[in-house]
Formats: structure tokens, C-alpha cells, sequence
């Protein structure tokens, strides 16, 4: 859910989730007013884009998956991408605004996406990369630096 910065108005909201247990362990907004949101679900249902030919279309099983969803201001538009196949949980515990994310998963190296969002934050450092690892898969986030 958005509301303009007068707070007197609702500018979009969504519901994201499914059957099960959702927790959202992360969000950014951008200047564009799309919201980057991280976290861990075992829904079998939650919405997975792209819905045929991604990486990981499915929920993989064991007690949860992690996800990266982007939620599109206009129509309150919502995407959203899995990874891990048993027990993997994302954490994101600060705001994304003006880095890249690259998501590799392990099982077959290719990048599952890119968002690229602008305004880079002033922190020291260029990249920071955070990983996950269970018994069954590997998933790996690059926070790039954009220009």
C-alpha cells in the first residue's frame, strides 16, 4: 500500500501471498514509486513471473522458498521470482533504492533477474553480495551500484 506524501490519499496496494505462510523481511521503494520486496513463502500459489520458462515457475517444497517481487505502481501490477528448491529464506534488511539485483540460482547458474532502480544512496563501498545456502541449493544476490 502507497499514499502520497499529504497522506490524504491512497496512490495503490495489492495483496501479495498465497495459501500459506508469507513473511515479507524486506522493501524499497523507488522514485518511480515501485516497491522491490523480499522475503520467504511456502504458498504453492503465490503469483511466480515469468509463469512458464523462469527459472523456478513452482514452489520447490521443504518449509519455505525466498522471493523477489516487484510491485508496478500502475494497476497495482505485481511480479514476482522463486528461488531454492528446500528451507531457503531471504533477508534484505535494508532499502535497495539505486542498486542493481542480479539473482543467480546455483542449480544452473542463469540469472533470474534484474531490477535496476535509481538516486544510488550514499554508503561507503561499491557491491555487496549476500548469499543462501541449504542442504539442496545455493541462491546468490548481487547489490550492484548503479551510475
Amino acid at each position: 500500500m502507497a499514499t502520497p506524501a499529504s497522506g490524504t490519499a491512497l496512490d495503490y496496494s495489492t495483496y501479495l501471498g498465497g495459501l500459506f505462510a508469507d513473511e515479507g523481511h524486506g522493501i524499497a521503494v523507488d522514485n518511480a514509486g515501485n516497491a522491490y520486496i523480499s522475503g520467504m513463502t511456502a504458498s504453492t500459489d503465490l503469483p511466480v513471473y515469468p509463469a512458464t520458462n523462469g527459472v523456478q515457475t513452482a514452489f520447490g517444497g521443504g518449509s519455505g522458498d525466498a522471493f523477489v517481487a516487484k510491485l508496478f505502481p500502475r494497476n497495482a501490477e505485481l511480479r514476482a521470482q522463486l528461488s531454492g528448491s528446500s528451507d531457503v529464506i531471504i533477508f534484505w534488511p535494508y532499502g535497495l533504492p539505486n542498486f542493481e539485483l542480479q539473482s543467480t540460482d546455483s542449480l544452473n547458474g542463469t540469472n533470474i533477474s534484474w531490477i535496476t532502480v535509481t538516486n544510488p544512496p550514499t554508503v561507503a563501498g561499491g557491491d555487496n553480495a549476500i548469499t543462501f545456502s541449504n542442504t539442496t541449493s545455493n541462491m546468490f544476490f548481487r547489490l550492484r551500484r548503479t551510475q
